[in-house]
């Protein structure tokens, strides 16, 4: 590597990305203007340099290769700005103690077809053959081996067209390209390059110097990027390479990890070490205009998410897909959304959406409610799943919301387990007080008990409404110390009007649910079935997951429903009158 600039056509590239940005000629979310400014004030910092020449060199390695597919294969390869930006940015900034990379996870959400895997894969190809590091360790990695196939193939088409042009890297490339067997092999210094799948036994014994996730939204959880991360410890200047679009799960590991990365990009929470690039919409296009239409359908915001439009997609096939989901409805427009708009979506039918949810996500202080009265439901699960219940507070005189208390259980021992299997971060909701571990593997239907007589000393429960289906022992057990409790048969007829309800509310931000994290999930999983003459109810079979939080709240609405129809038809119990405890 010299002073002498090799590739200046890309250097310049970068840095007009960057004027574009700073001077607003190119049109940006906010998130990926922070991403600029952040880098701009990186050189304020004095722990801190910028070495232009590594900067130069990964930029000037990239003009070498050709691309692999479509209509552009075997052309050169033409960085675009933002991955000129990127890379210009993740390889050019050292810590003046060490002079080693100073980033060491590099984090970047983009639309589809944005041209994320070549990127991806050129760094692979840059990290086993020139960035310097002996014996360097380069994975692409992914949940299953096939994804995990898909960066890496990208790169040995790279290798096989740079040995076409060169043949002093030709000397340098062996290739193991079987179907059980896929490898790209530095023989100068034993550097290679490998796809690998994220089950624990074959990371084991890792040492990464570069560690490739693509499309991490379709990860189950976050032990891929955990496991690299511990392993890249022994590495001088390694690099954890995330490129991916939205998904569904916005409580999955990619989400979660959104949520540490925001803030960093914000200034609220400082870590140096990590590149974020975020291509996403700002909140204000979310709204509808004078059309009522989302802001967003006006194909001028588009370049916000997809940095590459023109070249790839192209205009033309953007819209084309766009037109497309207008014309086939929900599950089309969310796909649309998700991929193309890069926005995050909960599922591909949503019953209320995620933006109309969270109105009711205000404060609550439980101490408050106190006396009130509250109508409760509890919906036992099968011993080794989550149980629900809950408690639905009416407005008092002058005031509008509903409040709702959820709580939701789930037996320690198989919290691992579900965390697997939902793809959610059931620990962290313990860890938050957002969910109850029971002891032992099964649902401890005593500490449910226990809370429901607790609940009846501090709160006047007019009502409380119980599935049959797995409850019955429990609903004698309250029975016995004087609580008066009904059966709810859940079908449409029972369910249609807390339904009617519930979304009258949430519409115009009347039920107040705290913003309770796990009930937002179970929302954004719901599925309704309707009958002939038009009575819906939550369906549990169709749901994407979980619903039990959400069927909880329609029983308590139920049960508000039949106390207002039949006022004192009840006995009350509450702090004055309580359920007797034994």
């Amino acid at each position: 590597m010299t002073t002498t600039c090799r590739a200046p056509h890309q250097i310049d590239k970068a840095k007009q990305y960057i004027e574009d940005i700073v001077s607003g000629s190119r049109l940006c979310g906010r998130l990926e203007r922070l991403a600029v400014e952040r880098h701009l004030k990186l050189f304020d910092n004095p722990a801190y340099f910028f070495d232009e020449a590594a900067a130069d060199w990964v930029l000037f390695v990239f003009s070498t290769f050709r691309h692999t597919s479509g209509d552009y294969y075997k052309t050169k390869f033409e960085l675009l700005p933002w991955q000129a930006f990127s890379l210009y940015v993740t390889f050019g900034w050292k810590r003046r103690d060490t002079g080693k990379r100073l980033i060491r996870k590099s984090y970047i959400r983009t639309a589809k077809k944005s041209g994320k895997t070549e990127l991806a894969a050129g760094v692979g190809v840059f990290g086993t053959f020139f960035d310097g590091e002996n014996v360097a360790e380069v994975y692409s990695a992914a949940n299953k081996y096939d994804q995990a196939c898909i960066c890496w193939k990208s790169a040995a088409t790279i290798t096989k067209l740079l040995s076409a042009d060169s043949k002093r890297f030709a000397d340098r490339l062996k290739t193991y390209n079987s179907k059980n067997y896929k490898e790209l092999i530095n023989q100068v210094d034993g550097s290679f390059f490998r796809p690998i799948a994220s089950d624990s036994s074959t990371l084991d014994g890792v040492r990464p110097h570069i560690a490739i996730i693509d499309e991490y939204h379709e990860a189950p959880d976050s032990a891929i990027v955990d496991n690299f991360e511990s392993a890249m410890v022994s590495r001088s200047q390694p690099l954890l390479y995330i490129i991916t679009t939205s998904g569904f799960n916005i409580n999955g590991p990619c989400h979660e990890l959104e949520k540490t990365l925001v803030p960093i990009l914000e200034g609220q929470l400082v870590d140096d070490s990590v590149f974020v690039l975020i291509f996403a919409l700002d909140d204000a296009d979310m709204e509808n205009g004078p059309d009522k239409l989302p802001l967003w359908y006006d194909e001028k915001l588009w370049e916000k998410t997809n940095p590459s439009i023109g070249r790839t997609p192209t205009w033309e096939g953007l819209q084309s897909q766009f037109t497309k989901a207008l014309n086939e409805g929900a599950s089309q427009m969310t796909n649309f959304m998700t991929k193309n708009m890069n926005i995050w979506v909960r599922q591909s039918k949503n019953w209320v959406t995620d933006r109309v949810w969270i109105k009711g996500s205000k404060s609550i202080k439980f101490e408050n409610l106190y006396g009130r009265d509250a109508y409760g439901a509890f919906d036992l699960s099968s011993k080794w799943d989550i149980t629900a219940s809950g408690l639905l507070f009416p407005p008092l005189p002058g005031e509008t919301d509903f409040i709702f208390i959820p709580r939701f259980y789930c037996p320690e021992e198989n919290i691992d387990h579900r965390t697997r299997k939902d793809k959610v971060p059931y620990q962290r909701w313990v860890n938050d007080n957002l969910m109850i571990p029971t002891e032992g593997n099964v649902t401890d239907h005593k500490r449910i008990k226990d809370d429901i007589l607790e609940d009846a000393t501090k709160f006047v429960i007019k009502k409380i409404f119980y599935d049959p289906w797995q409850s019955t022992q429990l609903a004698v057990e309250l029975s016995e110390q004087g609580a008066s409790l009904e059966s709810f048969a859940q079908h449409a007829p029972k369910f249609n009007e807390p339904i009617k309800e519930i979304e009258g509310l949430l519409a115009k931000g009347h039920l107040n649910h705290g913003g309770h994290e796990v009930l937002r999930w179970m929302a954004g999983n719901v599925v309704l079935w309707q009958n002939r003459t038009g009575l819906r109810m939550f369906d549990k079979e169709k749901s994407r997951e979980k619903i039990d939080g959400m069927v909880v709240l329609a029983m308590c609405f139920a049960a508000y429903f039949e106390e207002m129809k039949n006022p004192g038809a009840k006995v009350t119990y509450g702090p004055d009158n309580p359920l007797t405890v034994f």
